[in-house]
């Protein structure tokens, strides 16, 4: 039920497959990843668990194992993982905020719950972020820094400009400091 037009998914899509005759004694329905060797299912469901971008091609096996019929490919760009993020206090009240994602990327930062988001820079090998410099001694809300990967996932922390946490999720939640 899921469109895949080229877009990163966040939750795992299932596949139902059929056919307009009923398979023969012995044939079973079968996935290959990126044209690799069929894995044969215990059903006619399959649901896409791991993560990443790959392409999937459903083929009937016949008796004897050997392929019988196969679909379209099917490409496909799982990430159902958050990012990880980080923030880290120095000198001078500057907060630097780092967000990491294996599988998407980091596509933004923001530095107020997601209501506006600024561009990362990269920091490193797989590690993009920003510095932020406060005119005065701040608090940052419970889910007011908050990563989002390339798929639309978000993670969120709450940091004063001290270096202290407070949270580590989206929660709101009412804090006493």
């Amino acid at each position: 039920d899921q469109v895949l037009d080229d877009s990163w998914l966040t939750t795992a899509p299932t596949f139902t497959l059929s056919s307009d005759v009923e398979l023969p004694q012995g044939w079973t329905w079968a996935v290959r990843y990126d044209g690799g060797a069929p894995v044969t299912l215990a059903g006619n469901t399959f649901t896409a668990q791991e993560e990443g971008a790959y392409t999937l091609t459903f083929v009937v096996l016949d008796g004897a194992g050997q392929v019988a019929a196969s679909t379209q490919d099917y490409d496909l760009r799982l990430d159902t993982t958050p990012p990880l993020v980080q923030a880290t206090a120095g000198a001078n009240l500057t907060l630097t905020v780092t967000a990491s994602d294996a599988v998407s990327g980091i596509d933004g930062l923001s530095m107020d719950g997601g209501s506006s988001w600024y561009p990362v820079t990269e920091m490193g090998e797989g590690v993009w972020g920003l510095t932020f410099t406060a005119a005065q001694a701040y608090t940052f809300a419970p889910g007011t820094i908050v990563a989002r990967d390339g798929a639309g996932n978000l993670a969120g922390r709450t940091y004063d400009i001290n270096g202290r946490e407070f949270e580590t999720d989206l929660t709101p939640r009412l804090m006493s400091i």
